[in-house]
């Protein structure tokens, strides 16, 4: 059976730390995203050192932990918790494909208090 990559998220187990990716490749120290529902919000996510999480700052002022949940040469698979800006209380799982310095074509579901949203990411570093 075949499935899409959103419903490969919920299939995933989920944990809050992940190993570097393969062939000795750190993950990136920076990554500059966008994110497309209805608008596009790009965003600055900045690794925390020793870790695999990312503290991030959009340009509507929201702010988040982004925990990286799979790094391979087959998928970026990441989770956000925000923290502050116009959505504290905001989920979102974000999965792609990655390339050498950059992901494309990633999908991502936000979810906040009862409301479930589905955009489109990209992603540079």
């Amino acid at each position: 059976m075949r499935i899409g990559p959103l419903a490969a998220i919920t299939l995933v187990a989920c944990s809050t730390h992940s190993i570097d990716p393969p062939g000795g490749n750190a993950l990136p120290a920076r990554i500059a995203e966008c994110e497309t529902h209805t608008a596009r919000v790009c965003g600055t996510w900045t690794r925390i050192a020793g870790t695999n999480t990312y503290s991030a700052v959009w340009s509507q002022n929201s702010t988040a932990v982004i925990a990286v949940i799979r790094w391979d040469h087959d998928v970026v698979e990441l989770a956000r918790r925000d923290t502050g800006g116009p959505t504290p209380n905001m989920l979102a799982r974000y999965i792609a494909i990655p390339g050498p310095n950059s992901v494309v074509k990633g999908q991502v579901r936000w979810v906040n208090d009862d409301l479930t949203i589905f955009g489109s990411w990209d992603a540079s570093w």
